[in-house]
């Protein structure tokens, strides 16, 4: 099967090496003037996701597969998650724009998250791996463009916020939940109450997290300071303290959120505490650099205002006393 990409390949060029090469057909969004069998579609990209998977046997039903949606907070949370199922002893792959793993090798990125057919066949590189586990870090243009339409989300983890509405019709986190296996679980921000609404309209089975209001995981901060943040983190009956080096009340949910994964694979919340905090740091994340008797520099690539406002109220609440600068690049 030939794909016609218009605008990328030469039409009378690439009819010519399909006839010479005894194609059984080609694949376009437009009609050829050619003689063989031409399958139009709205979409070649999407197209070849699905015909990816139908070769592939659907990897994505094979292993674990988790989405990480939101409007923050995602590549933290993925990586939270990659920590805690490795830590026990679970073989797992994961996608994040800072970086990918197939479960044995690890890679920093070099441009987009895969979607589509290529990130289909990663899904089936990692099974064949031997991984039992696959985190993607979903943007909300490509669910909203059907990127992810040809594979199945196990779990999905809400992080951040998710706007209920776009003026372009569903928004990313409606789309998502679409995408949800029969039977999958929706990890939901209970601080999040637009979240929840569309979450709750779905009719998915949802577990909550939250750190201002009331959820079946709670993260609580006692003390910040020194680059460390004291937690709280309550499951039922059941509250164990945690240390971790990722500051403020954004990353206190990803912890709660990850921390809710690890009880729906049945891990005890002392366990999952004691492998969260790990993950010592992620770059670009609020990156610290500090020195004794110097400043301390803050790298963080917010990437919206709103987020770099959430960083700098972190770190306001870090420092007790002196001034707090903010360099944008």
């Amino acid at each position: 099967l030939v794909v016609y990409r218009i605008g990328e390949d030469c039409p009378s060029r690439l009819v010519a090496d399909a006839i010479a090469r005894g194609a059984a057909g080609i694949l376009s969004e437009q009609v050829l003037p050619c003689p063989l069998p031409q399958c139009i579609v709205g979409d070649v990209n999407l197209a070849l996701a699905d015909i990816t998977a139908k070769q592939l046997g659907h990897p994505d039903r094979k292993l674990l597969t988790i989405g990480v949606v939101g409007s923050a907070g995602k590549t933290t949370t993925s990586l939270l998650l990659a920590t805690l199922f490795r830590g026990s002893g679970i073989r797992t792959a994961y996608q994040t724009d800072l970086g990918d793993s197939d479960g044995i090798v690890q890679s920093t990125s070099t441009g987009e998250v895969p979607t589509g057919a290529p990130l289909v066949q990663w899904i089936g590189e990692a099974h064949d791996s031997g991984c039992s586990a696959a985190i993607i870090e979903c943007s909300d243009d490509s669910l909203r463009h059907g990127a992810y339409d040809s594979i199945r989300f196990d779990l999905l983890v809400v992080t951040g916020s998710a706007s209920g509405r776009s003026d372009y019709g569903e928004s990313g986190l409606q789309c998502a939940l679409d995408r949800m296996a029969s039977g999958g679980v929706v990890i939901a921000p209970a601080d999040d109450s637009c979240a929840m609404r569309v979450i709750a309209d779905s009719g998915a089975k949802n577990v909550t997290y939250g750190v201002r209001r009331t959820a079946d995981v709670s993260a609580k901060i006692v003390e910040q300071g020194g680059g460390m943040t004291t937690l709280l983190m309550t499951h039922a009956n059941t509250t164990v303290v945690m240390e971790s080096s990722l500051c403020g009340a954004a990353m206190a949910g990803n912890h709660a959120a990850a921390t809710a994964v690890g009880l729906l694979i049945d891990k005890p919340l002392h366990e999952i505490v004691g492998r969260l905090s790990e993950l010592r740091g992620v770059p670009g994340c609020g990156q610290r650099f500090a020195r004794q008797g110097q400043a301390t520099v803050i790298v963080d690539r917010a990437g919206t205002p709103e987020r770099a406002a959430a960083t700098l109220r972190s770190h306001r609440s870090m420092k007790a006393t002196g001034q707090l600068w903010c360099i944008l690049a």
